[in-house]
């Protein structure tokens, strides 16, 4: 990794924003959104029960806004997702951001195994040759870092896995998060993926 990549991780690392105070009637709204928009694909109660799809519940409210407005300009492309995005308000993001972050963690209650754990334990809290370790930016117990770092602790390791592909393939992105994956995970295996989405689904059982 170039030391532009290095300093790029760092910087975005110390990122923070912080959250805002619980606001009831403002959780309340985006739970009416949630269930009438979002509970399909995300579960009820924010823990999508199809593995294609992300747990929410519990993840950060920025990180969540954040991801919601890529959907709706298009800087994140997704056809579903953009569906959806693009008939929310500003106000609505906010909303049903704060719905999904009011909620207990996610927890992966699938089984798992061990020696995969294990491996991706290493990757993830020490690195690999010329790539930073994940804890820098997704904090040490997968807890995430406001506001653009996403919590991971029991997030279903089959979406982890297809959500960190992209970064090995796509030549570049258009924003500098996205460059700073791509630097982290370029060069790793399928094993060192599927290594990694188990040991972020073991924490917070």
């Amino acid at each position: 990794m170039s030391e532009i990549a290095r300093a790029a991780v760092l910087a975005l690392a110390c990122a923070a924003s912080s959250l805002a105070a619980a606001n009831p009637p403002q959780i309340e709204a985006g739970r009416k959104l949630a269930v009438a928009q979002c509970a399909t694909c995300h579960g009820q109660d924010g823990n999508a029960p199809d593995a294609q799809f992300p747990r929410l519940a519990g993840q950060l409210q920025p990180f969540l806004e954040l991801q919601l407005r890529n959907y709706r300009s298009g800087e994140r492309p997704h056809p579903v997702m953009a569906g959806v995005a693009k008939g929310l308000k500003d106000r609505d993001i906010a909303a049903v951001s704060a719905y999904y972050a009011s909620l207990a963690p996610m927890r992966h209650g699938g089984a798992l195994d061990a020696q995969l754990v294990a491996r991706g334990e290493q990757i993830y809290r020490v690195g690999k040759p010329g790539a930073p370790a994940c804890q820098w930016c997704h904090g040490e117990r997968g807890e995430g870092t406001a506001p653009v770092f996403a919590r991971l602790a029991g997030q279903h390791p089959e979406f982890v896995v297809e959500a960190l592909k992209p970064y090995r393939v796509v030549p570049r992105f258009g924003n500098p998060y996205a460059n700073v994956m791509k630097a982290v995970v370029q060069e790793w295996s399928d094993e060192d993926l599927a290594a990694v989405a188990a040991y972020v689904a073991s924490l917070n059982r």
